[in-house]
């Protein structure tokens, strides 16, 4: 979160949307995190929810790629291929697998354990929680047809604008 941030602020500061989705979808997180960690409540979701961090040096590597010039070279070239493929795989279990789980799992335990959940929990770690990963699912869906496009043209499959 610490490179990412300064990172896509830079890279995406043509692309206002784009930038307002990164900044927002980080700051929700880390206020979401930080309480779960810091009331030393619901620490396993918190930690689960940072498991979808590992996707993200494999962005930060393409971003820098398009820092420094782009894929100009063999090299870079073939390191701009080799991320965007290990986005796309880190991006399958630690995103598109991990909140749906994650949603899955918290309610689960509110249902079959309410008294060392629901009961021990304030009604906003109760919503908010919840609510910022269902939010987090869903702009990673959306970022996902990105990256599979990124990806396509990058292998040179794809004919159209680049996305990713």
């Amino acid at each position: 979160m610490f490179i990412d941030v300064p990172l896509n602020f830079y890279t995406l500061r043509d692309e206002p949307g784009k930038r307002a989705q990164m900044v927002g979808h980080h700051a929700l997180s880390f206020v979401a995190i930080g309480c779960g960690l810091v009331v030393t409540r619901c620490g396993f979701f918190a930690c689960l929810a940072v498991c979808s961090e590992l996707s993200t040096p494999f962005l930060n590597n393409i971003m820098a790629i398009r820092v420094f010039g782009g894929a100009t070279t063999p090299a870079r070239k073939a390191f701009q291929v080799s991320s965007g493929v290990l986005l796309w795989l880190a991006y399958i279990p630690f995103r598109l697998v991990n909140f749906p789980y994650w949603l899955w799992t918290f309610f689960a335990d509110q249902r079959l354990s309410p008294a060392r959940t629901t009961e021990a929990c304030t009604a906003f770690e109760l919503a908010f929680f919840p609510a910022v990963i269902f939010l987090l699912l869903v702009l990673s869906s959306i970022w996902f047809v990105s990256i599979t496009r990124g990806l396509v043209n990058a292998l040179g499959g794809g004919g159209g604008k680049k996305t990713a």
